[in-house]
């Protein structure tokens, strides 16, 4: 199917959809696909904008525009319904949000410890049971979880909070959407989420992991009537975070277990993997450089490093910005890059 079938066939899909009823005050946007030559908008086929290189929402000659790249097969409901995901970002933007995370701040503060993992994957074992039958036991240990990882690890429980309410409430609305389109794919999609938080793997990518996380809080909470302020804008607060503070702390920490530290060990060897591979067919640069942008959806980290896959763009010392289109690695001090290790370098 060509581009602009396509976009007919998604914009039928979207008119079926109240926007006001998935998220208070959202609205439909406009929205482009694109593929590596062109680009369709508003029935109009054009060459595909430099700016066009990701799935997200952007400003774009004037107005917000949900973007997305076909890049494989999806079915039309799935396609609609992140398409609804990406409006979301408009409406995000349109407003003011303001939880959005310090990607680059993070790319050198984030430290996913193994002890941090283990009250992750211990929360996330609640949150996907109580996604099927809430148990009041149950979220109260889920709240005194996440208190002791907000007070243990106070850094990256702010920045996953923030992935949760921008990221998280983003893909809760895709999932409203897709449900109104075709029950019977939420129901796959939602049992697919909750069956990915039961898993040890998706903690070594902590920051995908919060879309899901994210989604299924406000799933919990919207579903039980618990509060929940649905405020998009400045000064919105951090989901359910009241009632994180009034929780009982915990009386001790979990340990990380047996199969998590194996699981993270393997996890390790195969970036180990990576960055022999990286350092093999690149060049190590050393200074101290201006970091302007990197792959931020799935930052991988070992030793000191930080992986970022297909993009990574900073200013050097002489104030001229050098890009990197493949796979690179690179250290930070701070706010600054010392090391960068990567090919295809423009």
């Amino acid at each position: 199917m060509d581009l602009l079938s396509l976009e007919k066939e998604v914009e039928l899909r979207l008119e079926r959809l109240d926007f006001d009823r998935l998220w208070p005050g959202c609205r439909q946007y406009e929205f482009a696909l694109y593929d590596s030559e062109r680009a369709v908008l508003n029935g109009e086929v054009f060459p595909r904008p430099e700016e066009f290189w990701a799935n997200t929402a952007l400003p774009w000659q004037g107005r917000q525009v949900a973007i997305w790249g076909m890049r494989e097969d999806l079915d039309l409901d799935v396609l609609a319904s992140k398409l609804a995901h990406e409006m979301f970002h408009a409406f995000q933007q349109e407003r003011g949000e303001g939880r959005f995370a310090n990607e680059l701040q993070a790319a050198g503060r984030f430290r996913p410890t193994p002890e941090l993992l283990q009250l992750c994957y211990e929360e996330n074992l609640l949150l996907a049971g109580l996604a099927e039958r809430f148990d009041p036991a149950e979220w109260a240990r889920l709240l005194s979880l996440r208190r002791a990882r907000q007070e243990r690890f106070p850094y990256e429980y702010d920045y996953q909070c923030r992935v949760e309410a921008i990221e998280g409430v983003a893909q809760y609305v895709e999932l409203e959407a897709l449900d109104r389109l075709d029950p019977e794919k939420y129901a796959r999609a939602l049992e697919g989420l909750t069956g990915r938080l039961t898993r040890l793997e998706p903690l070594f990518s902590p920051r995908p992991m919060c879309y899901d996380t994210g989604a299924l809080l406000l799933l919990v909470l919207l579903r039980n009537g618990l509060p929940l302020d649905r405020t998009v804008g400045p000064g919105a607060p951090l989901f359910a975070q009241a009632l994180v503070d009034a929780a009982p702390p915990l009386p001790t920490l979990p340990e990380p277990s047996p199969a998590l530290l194996a699981a993270l060990r393997d996890h390790e060897a195969a970036l180990r993997r990576q960055a022999e591979a990286i350092r093999a067919g690149g060049s190590c640069r050393r200074g101290s450089f201006r970091l302007l942008g990197f792959n931020c959806y799935d930052p991988q980290r070992l030793e000191g490093y930080v992986f970022s896959g297909g993009y990574l763009a900073y200013e050097d010392e002489h104030g001229e910005q050098v890009t990197l289109t493949e796979d690179a690695m690179f250290r930070m001090e701070g706010e600054r890059l010392t090391e960068v290790i990567g090919a295809g370098q423009l």
